[in-house]
Parts: C-alpha cells; structure tokens; sequence
C-alpha cells in the first residue's frame, strides 16, 4: 500500500527549484530513505540511493522538463513538482 505524506508538509525541502546543475532534498524530521525521478508521463528516470542525498542529485544529463520527486521516508512517500532547466 502506498501512503503519501501531506504535499504540504514543511518537514520536507527541495531545494533549488528549478535545478540545473543539481538539487538537494531533505526531510528534518524523519530522514530521506530513497527517491525516484519521475518524469511528466510517469516513466522512472532515476533511482535515487540514501547516500546519494547529502551531495545533491545531478541533474546535468536529464533533458529540460518538469518531473517529480517521489522520496520515501519513514512516515511514508512524498512527492513534489520539480523543473530541471538546462
């Protein structure tokens, strides 16, 4: 079963929006897990590994787009609208 957290939850940071180089992401009180990259037709462009959060996610081979970050914490997944603008 999928549980998503309140997309309006403050806890959660995606930060800078839109990203061109690379962005980071965060969740203050429970931690990121894992995360996808989702683009606008649903497709999976990247999996995300925990140790890859503290550095920021490079976005310098994806095309130009609006995506989604989907980041699974304790409390259960949060998704959140992103620009990447090469």
């Amino acid at each position: 079963t999928s549980r998503y957290s309140n997309s309006n939850d403050s806890d959660f940071r995606l930060w800078p929006n839109p990203a061109n180089d690379r962005f980071y992401a965060s969740a203050l009180k429970s931690g990121i897990m894992s995360g996808r990259l989702i683009d606008s037709r649903g497709r999976i462009i990247r999996e995300i590994k925990p140790e890859e959060w503290a550095d920021g996610i490079s976005v310098q081979n994806i095309p130009s787009g609006i995506y989604f970050l989907e980041a699974e914490t304790p409390n259960g997944r949060i998704k959140r609208k992103m620009v990447v603008g090469n």
